[in-house]
């Protein structure tokens, strides 16, 4: 998969700030030395550079370390929601291991997962602040 790696990171130099657009990796590819090109680059951070831009990455990456921060706060304060709600958190962070190859992120069934177990963690949080809210008044 370091061929493939490689030809995303090509790919992403030509649209940095932007991208070229959503599955657009195909297209913008191009055939050279020690590059190939597949249906998307295998790895769901230089997926999100070539299709969507250092912009899109970072709003994107916003969503999951702020949920991310949020989750660790409300697991320092209940320790059964730790328990219950940590194996969402390792399925979210194994997904998203900078160096891990895998499917495209916006069109396998990983992006099912992910997305899922985004909506439980955002859910969990925002249930545990408006609990917290009310123990308060």
């Amino acid at each position: 998969y370091l061929i493939t790696f490689n030809s995303g990171v090509q790919t992403w130099k030509k649209n940095k700030i932007f991208g070229g657009g959503l599955k657009s990796f195909r297209l913008n590819c191009t055939y050279g030395l020690s590059q190939t090109c597949n249906s998307h680059p295998h790895n769901y951070i230089i997926e999100l550079l070539v299709d969507v831009g250092i912009i899109g990455f970072v709003l994107i990456y916003l969503v999951f370390i702020f949920s991310f921060f949020d989750f660790l706060k409300i697991c320092r304060y209940n320790l059964n929601k730790q328990t219950a709600y940590l194996p969402f958190f390792i399925i979210i962070f194994l997904e998203f291991f900078p160096i891990r190859s895998s499917g495209s992120f916006f069109t396998t069934g990983n992006s099912i997962i992910i997305f899922f177990m985004l909506g439980v963690i955002i859910g969990t949080i925002n249930s545990a602040k408006l609990k917290y809210e009310r123990e308060k008044q």
